[in-house]
């Protein structure tokens, strides 16, 4: 296959992302793509926009090519050397639609872009001093909501693991602190799970529910102002989280394998951990184990991380936030 570029080499970068954006856009109104399509795009073309303006002296769109393309994945390697096959692809994979729309226009020249090849192994889960770190309650006296809030995130995370996209959509309507229930109603899968309240995260999130306020429709786990958390704004915020607590390694996928090895190691059974982590298979099994919430209780009070963790650790006290 071979498409002739059409002359014009003046066309930058930035207009070219905003073209394709303004495209998306328009998808979303029509209901062809769902929003966090729409942000996924978004987000990787902007990152990829940011490298070119500085750290590179490409600004025109006919210049993009296989091998600035493979200079990004390697700059981004470079930056995180745990970063994942799997999460490079996800960069890829936005790149490469971006670059056969031009292609078809005539505006880049034609080339292929590859996928990384899939790796079988998981990331590695956070050592024990790693799990430590991350759930202790930060310092009563100089502690900010975000601060507060990156607490009680990390601690919900070493229960159950879940996803960003399910984290983030989760409402206070949706928190059952009597049946000791979260209803996760976002999912990979599109189905609807249960989370169980562990004991030692039950008075955690208690605190946190007493202190966060708001109405029923309102998000758990929002921004200072109030409103839903974004993607981008989770993956910034615990960052900085894990860095501020001296654990190195990041990522909120990370503390889904974190529960999954814990739970592997304690020798929990196989579907009761397939429905901890709301995870379809092909070996799924019973439709019933989908809502496994009540009865995934008694094994998460014992082998979850944070089950482990606060054995040796005294309860939070109530925390006063600095104005």
């Amino acid at each position: 296959m071979h498409i002739k570029m059409n002359s014009t080499n003046k066309y930058l970068i930035t207009e070219a992302i905003e073209e394709f954006i303004q495209m998306k856009q328009e998808e979303l109104e029509t209901g062809d793509i769902v929003e966090d399509t729409f942000v996924y795009y978004e987000e990787r073309l902007n990152l990829f926009c940011h490298y070119l303006t500085d750290e590179t002296p490409y600004r025109f769109l006919h210049e993009i090519d296989k091998k600035i393309i493979k200079n990004y994945m390697d700059f981004k390697k470079e930056y995180n050397q745990n970063i994942s096959n799997q999460t490079l692809n996800n960069h890829l994979r936005a790149l490469r639609t971006f670059v056969n729309y031009f292609i078809e226009d005539g505006k880049i020249g034609y080339f292929k872009i590859k996928m990384y090849p899939k790796t079988s192994k998981p990331k590695a889960p956070y050592t024990k001093e790693e799990q430590i770190a991350l759930t202790t309650p930060p310092d009563m006296k100089n502690c900010s909501f975000d601060q507060y809030r990156n607490y009680v995130i990390s601690c919900h995370l070493m229960v159950a693991g879940n996803r960003s996209k399910t984290l983030r959509h989760i409402l206070n309507e949706n928190i059952d602190l009597k049946g000791r229930l979260i209803q996760l109603e976002k999912n990979k899968n599109g189905e609807i799970y249960y989370m169980a309240i562990t004991d030692e995260y039950y008075p955690i999130l208690k605190e946190y529910m007493k202190i966060r306020g708001g109405s029923p429709k309102d998000y758990l786990f929002c921004t200072r102002d109030g409103r839903q958390i974004s993607a981008s704004g989770l993956r910034t915020a615990m960052h900085r989280y894990n860095k501020k607590n001296n654990v190195q390694t990041t990522g909120i996928h990370r503390y889904r394998n974190t529960v999954a090895y814990e739970l592997t190691k304690d020798k929990v059974d196989k579907r009761v951990i397939q429905s901890i982590l709301t995870q379809k298979t092909p070996h799924m099994v019973d439709e019933y184990y989908k809502f496994y919430g009540n009865e995934s209780l008694e094994e998460l009070n014992k082998s979850s991380p944070l089950a482990k963790i606060k054995k040796v650790q005294s309860r939070p006290k109530r925390i006063q936030f600095n104005n």
